[in-house]
């Protein structure tokens, strides 16, 4: 009796979306949630003199993340607009803009309505991003963050999404999705002296072969989702799910199409009298892609849900991870910005095939040994601040410091803002 996948499957039940794609930027190449969940949440629906109620154009200037400074990107500052109603009532033009020192992150997406309300919705768009510093250590759950590798690269990514709400409420909706990608590589460089003579044989194959053929792929596949969760940006209370198998075709080249089956599972649950909140996260990947395909369509775990880990750090078929976090009231000025502190740990590992390589036990290693038959996982901690504000429910700025065997650094700045005046976005509770 395989008591492994059994395993694996009962770690489900404890928020990171999965990537569907690999090398996601620091935005998604999907437009962050739109949290409407009023049918009229910023009162634009006027009636006109014979009584018919028709939708107002509204604009909301944004600020996305970095801001200050991140190793990955250096400086810079995102900005960004949504416009509400155009053409019709409760459709979305939303036009982001991220430019950094070594990044360049753009994107526009339309939404025929929020998938947050009942019934149909379509979603279109488009993003592009150009980057000097697309990071490559290797492939699979060996590698080695000394060997790190700099990759010049352009990102072109146009999608189609519609999705059905089922319930009144929303909370359950499926979702078809198509994307086309298009990786454009154009040089790799050594960041920590003799680091490319350094990768392993197959990780350098690997890289080798990327650059020899083109990376373009068309994917399709469908989702499965429940989302409780009384707020998007800082919830209290409430669960998400998701479920899906995604297909992945070459546009161009030699290589074979591959299969992707992931499952997210998040819980939001108050503590010690409500006044803190505990969050559990668990994220699990299941990708059957062969030695031929381009590494930059992998998955990847990295310090968007790893503290102390690097950007694209492990790029490898399968990734699991849980964490479990604490966030603890320190400070309320009037209700307009509160500050929590947040204490987080992490367990982690990219696998080849995790059904075969994964064994419970954790390791403090900071590489692990090549030739081993199985991986434990890889901890990790953070700790840090997370600046919010009960009026303007989309300015979120979260500052973590980051502990994992192999450094220690700052995990993640964020910051999300929404210039229109402040209203009520709870689902309620």
């Amino acid at each position: 009796m395989r008591l492994r996948p059994l395993f694996l499957l009962a770690t489900f039940g404890v928020l990171a979306t999965p990537a569907a794609w690999a090398q996601e930027p620091s935005i998604p190449a999907s437009p962050p949630a739109d949290t409407s969940f009023l049918a009229d949440p910023d009162g634009d629906l006027q009636p006109d003199s014979l009584g018919e109620v028709r939708p107002g154009l509204s604009f909301s200037p944004k600020i996305y993340a970095p801001i200050l400074y991140l190793p990955s990107s250096g400086f810079g500052i995102g900005l960004g607009v949504e416009v509400k109603n155009l053409g019709f009532a409760g459709s979305s033009l939303l036009i982001q803009a991220i430019p950094t020192q070594r990044t360049g992150q753009y994107g526009a997406w339309f939404q025929t309505r929020s998938p947050y309300t009942p019934g149909p919705s379509l979603l279109v768009g488009g993003y592009y991003e150009t980057t000097s510093r697309l990071l490559y250590y290797g492939v699979g759950p060996s590698t080695s963050y000394d060997n790190e590798v700099g990759i010049e690269k352009e990102l072109l990514e146009g999608e189609v999404r519609a999705s059905y709400g089922i319930f009144p409420s929303a909370r359950l909706r499926v979702q078809a999705h198509a994307r086309y990608q298009d990786h454009d590589l154009h040089d790799a460089r050594d960041l920590k002296g003799g680091s490319l003579g350094r990768l392993d044989a197959r990780s350098a194959a690997r890289l080798d072969g990327t650059f020899a053929q083109d990376a373009r792929a068309v994917a399709f596949g469908a989702d499965v989702i429940y989302d409780s969760r009384t707020n998007l940006f800082n919830p209290q209370r409430g669960v998400t799910l998701q479920l899906g198998l995604a297909q992945t075709e070459p546009a161009d080249g030699d290589w074979g199409g591959f299969r992707r089956l992931y499952a997210s599972a998040n819980v939001f649950h108050p503590i010690l009298f409500g006044d803190a909140r505990l969050a559990g996260r668990a994220l699990f990947i299941d990708t059957n892609a062969g030695e031929d395909v381009p590494y930059v369509l992998l998955p990847v775990l990295d310090s968007r849900l790893v503290p102390g880990s690097s950007r694209y750090r492990f790029a490898a078929n399968d990734l699991l991870l849980l964490t479990g976090e604490v966030a603890y009231p320190l400070l309320d000025l009037l209700g307009a910005v509160a500050v929590d502190g947040v204490v987080s740990a992490v367990l982690y590992n990219a696998y080849d095939d995790v059904f075969k390589q994964f064994t419970p036990s954790v390791s403090f290693a900071k590489t692990l040994d090549g030739a081993r038959d199985n991986y434990p996982l890889r901890p990790a901690a953070g700790l840090g601040f997370r600046f919010y504000s009960y009026a303007l429910e989309t300015l979120f700025l979260d500052v973590t410091l980051g502990l994992s065997p192999e450094r220690l650094d700052v995990g993640s700045i964020t910051l999300v803002t929404d210039l229109r005046l402040p209203r009520a976005l709870m689902r309620g509770r």
